[in-house]
C-alpha cells in the first residue's frame, strides 16, 4: 500500500494533510509499523497489515521492541466487516481490535478496559490481553487489544434504528440506566475531582475554538447562526463547580451491544481527533450524555435517510427517546448538558465534513432541530 492509497482507507485519520512520505519503522508477523510523513506538521505512526495476521503466533513471537500482555486469543480467526477506524476480528472466543491509528502513551481503551473489567463486567467486554510496541526511547504504543467476543449480539445503532422505525422508543430509559452505571463504576475506578472556574473557562473556549473550525467547511451553512450557537455554548462557563471524572469519551447508541439478558458498552478509545492525554483526561461526565442524547438524534435522521422511516414518526420518536434516556439516567443539571449538546453538535458537523461527507445530512439537521427546542 503506498502512502496515496491511505486516504482510500475507513482507518485513515490525517485527511486534509499532505503526506509526502512513508517509512517502515517495525514488522511483527503480517504487521508493519509505518511512519507517515507530512508537508506540515508532525508525522502520524499506521499499523499497516501484509496479509492475514495469525494472532496466536503474533503474539507468541512478541521480541524486542513489541512486548504482550494478558491471554494471547487462540483458535480460528475471521476478519469482521464492519465499519469502524480500526480491523477486528473473531479468534475463538475473543475479539483481537488492532489499531490502525497508533498514538504513543497508556492507551485508554486498555486502561479503562481492564478497570471495567472488574468494576462492571455485566456491561462490558472483558478485557484479556494488549499487544503493544515500545520504541528505543520512545512511549510504548497500543497495537491491539484483545477481549471477550459478545455472543448472540446486536450492533446498537441498527438496533436502535429499527426501533426508530417503528417509533419505539421502550429502550431508551434502560439505555440511560446503563450510561448511569458505567459513569457510577469510573468514578469508583479512578480519581475525581471538582471542576475549577479554568476548567470550565477552557470548555468554552475549546467548543468557541470547534465552531470556528467548522466555519470552514461550511461557512454558509453555518453563517446565521453563529451567535445563537455561540451564545449557547457560553454557558459552559458557569460559575458552578460541577464533578469530573474519567468518560467513555465517544459514547453514542453504536457503542451499545445488545445480547440475550445483556447489554454492553464498547469502545472506550475516545474521541478519534483527541490525544491520549485528552482523551484520558478526567470531564464532566455528562458530556457522554450529551454525546448520546445526540446520537438519538442521528441515528432517527439516519433511519428515515437510509431506511425510509416516516419523517413524522421518527421526530415524535426522537423527542421520546431523549426524555427515556434522560429519565433513566437520572439527576443531572440540564443547563449544562443543553451546551455541552450543543458543542456536541458543533463537533459531529466538523467531523461529518472533514471526513464523512456524506454523513452530513444528520448533524446539520440534528443541529438545526436542536437551535428549534
Amino acid at each position: 500500500m503506498t502512502v496515496v492509497e491511505f486516504e482510500s482507507e475507513r482507518w485513515y485519520a490525517d485527511r486534509g494533510r499532505g503526506p509526502v512520505g512513508m517509512e517502515p519503522l517495525d514488522a511483527l508477523g503480517a504487521i508493519e509499523i509505518v511512519r507517515v510523513d507530512f508537508d506540515e506538521g508532525e508525522p502520524a505512526l499506521y499499523t499497516l497489515l501484509r496479509g492475514e495476521p495469525r494472532w496466536d503466533e503474533v503474539f507468541a513471537d512478541a521480541s524486542g521492541h513489541f512486548f504482550a500482555e494478558g491471554e494471547a486469543p487462540r483458535g480460528a480467526a475471521a476478519r469482521l466487516d464492519v465499519d469502524q477506524s480500526h480491523s477486528s476480528w473473531r479468534v475463538g472466543d475473543a475479539l483481537v481490535k488492532c489499531y490502525r491509528r497508533l498514538v504513543p502513551g497508556l492507551h485508554p481503551e486498555v486502561e479503562v478496559g481492564r478497570a471495567l473489567t472488574a468494576e462492571l463486567p455485566e456491561h462490558v467486554a472483558a478485557v484479556r490481553a494488549a499487544l503493544h510496541w515500545a520504541p528505543r526511547g520512545g512511549a510504548p504504543v497500543a497495537l491491539a487489544v484483545v477481549q471477550e467476543f459478545v455472543d448472540e449480539a446486536e450492533e446498537g445503532w441498527e438496533w436502535a434504528a429499527a426501533r426508530a422505525m417503528r417509533g419505539d422508543a421502550g429502550f431508551a430509559r434502560a439505555t440511560g440506566a446503563v450510561a448511569r452505571r458505567l459513569h457510577e463504576a469510573l468514578a469508583r475506578a479512578f480519581p475525581t475531582r471538582e471542576s475549577t472556574p479554568d476548567d470550565r473557562r477552557a470548555w468554552r473556549l475549546a467548543a468557541e475554538a470547534e465552531l470556528a473550525g467548522a466555519l470552514e467547511p461550511a461557512a454558509e451553512e453555518l453563517s446565521g447562526e453563529v451567535e445563537r450557537v455561540r451564545n449557547e455554548l457560553a454557558r459552559l462557563e458557569s460559575d458552578r463547580p460541577v464533578p469530573l471524572a474519567r468518560v467513555h469519551g465517544d459514547l453514542h447508541l453504536g457503542q451499545f451491544l445488545h445480547a440475550p439478558g445483556r447489554t454492553v458498552v464498547v469502545d472506550f478509545e475516545g474521541q478519534p481527533t483527541r490525544s491520549p492525554d485528552e482523551r484520558r483526561a478526567l470531564d464532566t461526565q455528562l458530556r457522554d450524555l450529551a454525546s448520546l442524547a445526540r446520537s438519538i438524534d442521528h441515528c432517527g435522521r439516519y433511519a428515515v435517510k437510509r431506511h425510509g422511516a416516516d419523517p413524522a414518526v421518527v421526530e415524535a420518536w426522537i423527542g421520546e427517546a431523549r426524555r427515556e434516556l434522560l429519565a433513566g439516567y437520572g439527576l443531572h443539571d440540564a443547563a449544562l448538558l443543553r451546551a455541552l449538546e450543543f458543542e456536541r453538535a458543533v463537533y459531529e458537523f466538523t467531523y461529518a465534513s472533514r471526513y464523512l461527507p456524506e454523513w452530513l445530512y444528520a448533524p446539520r439537521e440534528g443541529l438545526v432541530a436542536l437551535l428549534e427546542t
